[in-house]
């Protein structure tokens, strides 16, 4: 049966801490820095040639579109692979609570709400997202289910998936993303200023 992983103990094992830092680490590089390449190739020229109205006009632009992109990453890949990259490449699925189904879109969509809205809170929205992140890695330390609040809403659950890498294979490549995002965010600003 498709989007279902297959039962065994290990399958049902919630995902500890650092596994879900560097899951989350990999898609933020994953979709931050494309963004930020966008950002420096169409608003900071624009800025830099004293086109504010253009600037803030692109800037509204950019941030739906970086929202979007986000979301469409999150939702489709979570539904049809049971993970994002950065989750594959840690050994991580989400499923359905207490069982070992992959989540529909409905899920996957509020899932990913409740996990970004914060943000969106004028004013006050990046203080409120740092107090979530708080509030959520102190649930994935210390409590035995490790379900940060936007599992709870959705009633998913992140568990470690038994077809994960060797951790050397996962080191090699999370160490070579974390290059090629050092070389990437050198070059874009190394051309920018030339």
């Amino acid at each position: 049966m498709k989007n279902v992983i297959e039962a065994n103990s290990s399958q049902t094992r919630p995902a500890g801490a650092w596994a879900r830092f560097w899951a989350f680490t990999i898609d933020g590089i994953i979709v931050v820095v494309p963004s930020i390449l966008l950002y420096y190739f169409t608003i900071v020229p624009a800025m830099l040639n004293n086109k504010i109205a253009e600037a803030n006009n692109l800037q509204i632009i950019y941030g739906i579109f970086v929202f979007l992109i986000s979301l469409v990453y999150e939702v489709y890949l979570t539904v049809n692979n049971g993970a994002t990259w950065g989750k594959a490449v840690c050994g991580l699925k989400v499923v359905k609570y207490k069982t070992t189904h992959y989540i529909n879109y409905k899920t996957a969509f509020i899932r990913y709400l409740f996990k970004t809205a914060y943000g969106f809170i004028p004013i006050i929205g990046p203080i409120t997202s740092y107090i979530m992140l708080f509030i959520n890695v102190f649930i994935i330390i210390f409590t035995k289910e490790k379900r940060t609040i936007h599992d709870r809403v959705a009633g998913t659950q992140v568990t470690k998936s038994a077809n994960s890498l060797p951790m050397r294979k996962k080191s090699i490549i999370i160490f070579s993303i974390i290059i090629l995002t050092l070389i990437m965010l050198y070059l874009t600003i190394s051309i920018q200023y030339s």
